[in-house]
């Protein structure tokens, strides 16, 4: 189970040696901005709207997409959990933070979701496979 993580996708065997690197940049900035949401939110100060155990249940989710991204099995499923997630973020940021918070983080979560859309694209014929060995 654990070696067929490691092993590359269709999707990947196909790629050129510039495809490989374009791809692989895109998925250590996907890594990095799940590390970096993982390492807090909410607001800096002022009251939270939002409980805490949400907080911990997103930095903990965002730190498992992070990881899960570096799997060549599992990146289409993390890219499409890093888009789901993202625009969560950018919903919640708006609807509980308000219009200055949500203008102010909406590079980041932007370019977040533009780069987890553009790895799951990529990757999306291998989605269907991300289970497969766990199931023979």
């Amino acid at each position: 189970m654990m070696k067929s993580l490691f092993k590359a996708t269709p999707t990947m065997l196909g790629h050129s040696k510039k495809e490989n690197i374009f791809y692989m940049l895109l998925v250590l900035l996907m890594a990095l901005g799940q590390f970096l949401c993982a390492s807090g939110s909410g607001p800096s100060s002022g009251n939270d709207a939002v409980a805490g155990w949400v907080h911990a249940a997103m930095n903990l989710a965002n730190t498992s997409i992070g990881i899960l991204v570096f799997f060549p099995k599992t990146r289409a499923l993390a890219a499409l959990l890093s888009a789901i997630i993202s625009a969560l973020s950018m919903t919640a940021n708006y609807t509980f933070y308000g219009l200055a918070f949500f203008v102010k983080l909406l590079p980041f979560d932007g370019s977040l979701f533009a780069v987890s859309l553009l790895i799951m694209i990529h990757y999306w014929p291998d989605l269907r496979n991300t289970f497969k060995a766990a199931q023979s």
